[in-house]
């Protein structure tokens, strides 16, 4: 992974702890994320993550994103009507405010919230903070999206979301320096919506040896590393279970026009061994997987144009770890973060080898989905 990511020299860090929120989506339609879809990847289950910043030198705390929240008697009517043909399933267990009671943290110790975007399953419950917490969103948050339900009945966000004092909208920042260090970087990020938010958190500091190393959150940037993965500025380390090669092929039907190669491209990247860089832009082995689907996108080549930037200048960069909000590969069988308190800060996750983990085990899936794909047919 050669691509070197260009940010300004700091010696400043921020702590990041990784807080799994307890909540999941389950069977959620993947169509609505990405486009093609594979025979049995359909549906799955989606995790909720919060991530806890601190500067240690100002002794400020913030959050990144709160997710769903218990109550949901906010919600605008029409939103859930929306929801029902979906059939999803909504576990939550506790609000993230409650976990930082769990944890003794007091709320009145968090300075600010950064939302993402304005959408419920990440907005969470901002009531339950004191008045002296924060929230900062994105450019046209105001504008756009506010005073949302009730205070307007046709708005899909709702009011309470953003009733804290000392709302900050940031616009006219593309790049927010949050503590003036360069330790925390607010990125905007548009495409899922207007006002998306992510952001680039500072991990370690250079050294004569080493770069600086950063985590990345990338939010609703995408919600699959198969609308990003691969990418000709990504090399491809796999390995792949005995179990997989002895299993021949089945015949797939893709229903998609996109990228005639996909089923060629699976093969190679479940069969060939790793490859340079140095590869034909033409080459499937440099194309992701999926595409980034109309259905949840304000502006969906907006948002493929950012996931492709995402590729190419942060995950592809071994110095930074891309973490989107609904990143199962990084959780599921036995998974591969370390979450608030057990893990704080998780800093060292360079050294604890989070990023090779982690970065193609969505791939797993693909396998699982080959085999059932393959049993469907021999029936």
């Amino acid at each position: 992974m050669a691509t070197k990511l260009q940010v300004p020299a700091s010696s400043s860090i921020v702590n990041v702890s990784i807080i799994d929120s307890t909540s999941r989506i389950n069977n959620l339609p993947y169509y609505i994320a990405m486009t093609p879809l594979y025979p049995g990847y359909e549906h799955g289950f989606v995790p909720c993550y919060v991530f806890l910043i601190h500067h240690p030198l100002a002794n400020t705390r913030l959050l990144y994103d709160l997710d769903l929240r218990k109550n949901n008697t906010h919600l605008n009517p029409h939103l859930v009507k929306k929801m029902v043909p979906l059939q999803l399933g909504f576990s939550i267990e506790k609000d993230t405010a409650d976990i930082l009671h769990e944890n003794q943290l007091g709320l009145r110790a968090i300075d600010t919230i950064i939302l993402s975007h304005h959408h419920f399953d990440h907005a969470g419950d901002t009531t339950k903070f004191p008045p002296t917490t924060n929230l900062l969103v994105g450019p046209g948050t105001k504008a756009k999206y506010r005073p949302g339900y009730p205070a307007d009945p046709d708005n899909q966000g709702s009011t309470s979301d953003t009733a804290i004092r000392g709302f900050c909208d940031i616009c006219g920042f593309k790049v927010f320096d949050c503590f003036g260090d360069g330790s925390l970087y607010i990125l905007h990020t548009p495409g899922h919506t207007a006002n998306h938010l992510s952001a680039l958190a500072r991990t370690t500091p250079a050294t004569a040896e080493e770069n600086s190393t950063f985590i990345f959150m990338a939010g609703d940037l995408v919600h699959s590393g198969m609308c990003f993965r691969p990418d000709s500025h990504i090399d491809v380390l796999i390995t792949i279970p005995n179990r997989a090669l002895n299993t021949p092929p089945p015949s797939l039907s893709i229903h998609h026009h996109h990228h005639h190669h996909h089923l060629l491209l699976l093969l190679l990247l479940l069969l060939s061994p790793p490859y340079s860089s140095e590869t034909e832009p033409d080459d499937p082995r440099t194309q992701p997987f999926s595409l980034i689907a109309r259905s949840v996108e304000e502006d969906s080549a907006v948002s493929q144009a950012n996931a492709t930037t995402l590729a190419a200048r942060f995950d592809a960069d071994s110095d930074v770890l891309a973490i989107y909000v609904r990143d199962d590969r990084l959780l599921d069988s036995g998974g591969v973060l370390e979450f608030f308190p057990k893990a704080t800060p998780t800093n060292e996750w360079k050294g604890k080898g989070w990023k090779i983990r982690g970065h193609w085990r969505f791939r797993d899936k693909m396998v699982r989905a080959f085999e059932a794909a393959g049993g469907a047919n021999d029936r």
